[in-house]
């Protein structure tokens, strides 16, 4: 079977806007409405300004626009802030089936892209929608049955940032050999780095082990390659190769 990345980043390089029925279209449309309004809400809640407070040592260039308020700061930072207030009051979207919150941190990415490379409004339609997309998925891959992996309350953190990396990627116009290297890395991350290679691999056993010297390790080793594993993969694949 081809490795799940491949699949993914070969979806969302052949994706054609005007080939999404007009329905998917017009709730993107909804979803990008309903994050800024979101973010905006959020944008004077305590937790943002300790957040901004916090970043401002660190801000580079103030080149991106943080939703509701008059600062601003690196594409970076900005990303992170209107992310973070579009998620400060809890109206931000849910995706019921594997409680995450797909729009926040695609859109979240693609504002702060947007002003760095000027994007169209079907562009950026089109990557947030693909974004959502394939979040959702792998996040259904991953948990609803017979998948079996543990995620606790929210997989958000799991798949939010591969959702933004596809975004990203396509609004890029990068190749399917650039769309799947960024998927990779935004999973490297959310899972801690296990499964670049052998040795990380070999390496992330080791410290497990020392960490938790009883069979515990060996079974949060396993969750790391529950997109592989799972039994819905190759029905996943099915449906994106027939444009499900």
């Amino acid at each position: 079977m081809e490795p799940i990345t491949r699949t993914l980043a070969r979806y969302a390089r052949a994706s054609q806007f005007d080939a999404l029925p007009a329905a998917v279209r017009h709730e993107g449309a909804r979803a990008f409405v309903n994050w800024i309004g979101c973010a905006a809400g959020g944008s004077m809640e305590e937790d943002v300004q300790l957040m901004l407070k916090l970043l401002s040592e660190f801000n580079g260039a103030k080149e991106a626009t943080v939703v509701g308020r008059s600062e601003r700061l690196d594409a970076l930072n900005a990303t992170l802030i209107n992310s973070m207030s579009s998620a400060a009051l809890a109206f931000n979207d849910t995706h019921n089936a594997t409680v995450a919150h797909p729009t926040s941190p695609v859109a979240a990415a693609l504002l702060a892209l947007a002003e760095r490379q000027p994007l169209t409004g079907k562009e950026l339609l089109h990557a947030l929608i693909l974004g959502i997309e394939i979040q959702c998925r792998v996040g259904n891959i991953l948990c609803v049955p017979p998948a079996e992996c543990q995620v606790g309350l929210s997989m958000q953190g799991l798949v939010g940032g591969i959702g933004a990396a596809v975004a990203a990627a396509k609004a890029m116009a990068l190749d399917e050999d650039g769309i799947t290297t960024a998927i990779g890395l935004a999973a490297n991350q959310a899972s801690g780095g296990s499964a670049t290679d052998q040795d990380i691999t070999d390496k992330t056993r080791g410290q497990l082990r020392t960490a938790y010297p009883d069979a515990a390790a060996e079974r949060i080793f396993a969750q790391s390659w529950a997109i592989e594993e799972c039994p819905r993969v190759d029905a996943f694949c099915k449906d994106l190769a027939a444009g499900a």
